[in-house]
């Protein structure tokens, strides 16, 4: 991912999600209601919402310590479903 074309950064409990330089959107972990993990990051939803809020890239810079973050606040993670050989 390109910094700034698709970007989550984290202040404390603030959560800002930027989409092409222009287009943020302004979350609190309190918010996080679960998150689904997908072939490429996971999927983060909000209270009173049934679409995603936004999404975290496993090749975002600092991904790993946003998902150590919620692990940490215990919010459920659904793993994603493998195919079995």
């Amino acid at each position: 991912p390109i910094a700034g074309m698709w970007e989550v950064q984290v202040d404390g409990d603030n959560i800002e999600a930027i989409k092409l330089f222009v287009f943020r959107k302004q979350f609190l972990f309190s918010e996080i209601t679960h998150c689904k993990e997908t072939r490429g990051g996971w999927k983060v939803y909000v209270n009173g919402k049934r679409k995603k809020a936004f999404f975290v890239d496993r090749m975002m810079e600092g991904a790993n310590l946003f998902l150590k973050r919620i692990e940490k606040a215990n919010i459920p993670i659904e793993e994603m479903k493998r195919e079995k050989d």
